[in-house]
């Protein structure tokens, strides 16, 4: 599917960007998936921090996730938020885009993260190591969520050959696992949070199990925007990185943002594992990646992960004017 939708924009021109706000910042049209990817923008809108680098965001949800690329590459965004598997994909396949700044990323911590793969209690399932040979819910196959339970799965000496893995989107997923539909589901926050009160059990933490700290999320820009407007891109780049920074000093603050930002409730939003984010691309994690995308099938060839990482020119951030 990915592939079709990947090639299926080429015939498009790319976003051609360059608008100015009321207020004379730069206008950049972003595609970012509803939910926690979405809320860090708002956030940052929020506190003035991509004002503070001359950027007015216009932020469309509805095309993040499998739409985002197409989008971008057909002109009706200057940038995409992305799962890192499809910006390397996309880039490694021809499309002309690159990655400009890192979106969010595992914990460093085995036993907490903002993913996991869950069980209903009289699942039969104890462990990781019974997870062989079962059916597990993916909200997009051949993607960041199989290649990540994969790599962690065989880290511990668990046969993978056996698992199904079952496309079902995130807020179906709970409801198929406890009506025996699937035998496990791979989860995000908030579905995490809230599988865990309807007594479901983590039993593999698929991101940080298969790299602390693994890079999960980018932004894509496309190689025209960048040659056109690459002022704009670098300062793009900046502003995430200072909200990153901000998030990761301030986690409080940010958590207190969401039931307004995302229309959380407010236990949830107190209670559930926030993904980490840093201020520059980690670019072992996208060959890590990489590399299991090439073992897992999803490409004959050798990605070559430096070709698509872009280095925007950067504007002054906060403290550094």
């Amino acid at each position: 599917m990915l592939a079709v939708m990947l090639f299926g924009a080429t015939g498009c021109g790319a976003a051609a960007g360059g608008e100015s706000g009321t207020d004379g910042t730069n206008v950049i049209r972003v595609g970012e998936t509803d939910g926690m990817p979405s809320a860090f923008l708002h956030f940052g809108e929020e506190r003035g921090i991509f004002a503070d680098h001359g950027i007015e965001l216009e932020i469309d949800a509805s095309a993040g996730g499998a739409a985002a690329i197409p989008a971008l590459v057909g002109g009706n965004l200057d940038v995409a938020g992305s799962n890192v598997v499809s910006g390397l994909l996309a880039g490694h396949r021809g499309l002309p885009v690159r990655i400009i700044a890192p979106g969010t990323f595992a914990t460093d911590d085995t036993e907490r993260d903002f993913s996991a793969v869950v069980v209903s209690e009289d699942s039969g399932i104890d462990g990781p190591e019974d997870l062989a040979g079962a059916s597990i819910a993916v909200n997009t196959l051949q993607n960041i969520g199989d290649i990540s339970i994969v790599t962690a799965l065989e880290k511990q000496g668990v046969d993978t050959s056996g698992i199904q893995f079952t496309e079902i989107g995130f807020p179906q997923m709970l409801p198929a696992l406890q009506s025996g539909r699937v035998d496990a589901a791979w989860v995000i926050e908030p579905f995490l949070s809230i599988g865990q009160q309807q007594g479901l059990t983590p039993v593999i933490r698929p991101y940080t199990e298969a790299r602390e700290g693994l890079q999960v999320g980018c932004f894509l820009t496309t190689e025209e925007f960048l040659d056109d407007n690459g002022d704009k891109a670098g300062a793009f780049r900046a502003a995430v990185a200072d909200v990153a920074a901000y998030i990761t000093e301030h986690p409080d603050e940010f958590r207190a943002a969401l039931p307004e930002l995302e229309g959380l409730d407010p236990a949830l939003a107190e209670s559930m594992v926030l993904p980490s984010y840093h201020d520059s691309i980690d670019a072992d994690s996208l060959r890590l990646v990489a590399d299991r995308m090439r073992a897992s099938g999803f490409t004959d060839e050798e990605i070559d992960v430096d070709s698509l990482i872009a280095t925007p020119r950067t504007t002054p951030g906060r403290g550094d004017e």
